[in-house]
């Protein structure tokens, strides 16, 4: 059965609705930062925790920005090879081990915007 023209138009208005909602996902955002950080903090490597105690994180729309405030940060996750030191990618790491859990909070919220606006 083909859609009425009314009932497209009802769609296309919900699915643009929808479109427009998926920059405001801050619940999954929210969501991601807290995972990512727990993790990376477990991860990242330890001489006196500062490293550890520094990765923080936002969310914001629909990203989340997840990093470290020490200057040594990225040397350390990158590795500095002119001074043999190898990378060690806690961030990485930490978001490779979460992301089922950070694809759950996305899907969660993206399902909760579909409810809303159709």
């Amino acid at each position: 059965m083909p859609l009425s023209e009314t009932g497209s138009t009802e769609l296309a208005t919900a699915l643009s609705a929808i479109g427009d909602g998926l920059d405001d996902l801050d619940d999954a955002a929210d969501d991601t930062v807290t995972i990512v950080v727990a993790r990376a903090r477990r991860l990242a490597p330890v001489d006196t925790g500062r490293l550890s105690r520094s990765i923080d994180g936002r969310g914001t729309g629909s990203t989340a920005t997840i990093g470290t405030s020490v200057a040594y940060g990225l040397p350390v996750h990158f590795g500095v090879p002119s001074h043999d030191q190898r990378p060690r990618p806690f961030l990485h790491q930490a978001v490779e081990a979460e992301t089922g859990h950070i694809l759950d909070a996305y899907t969660k919220d993206v399902q909760r915007l579909i409810e809303q606006k159709v």
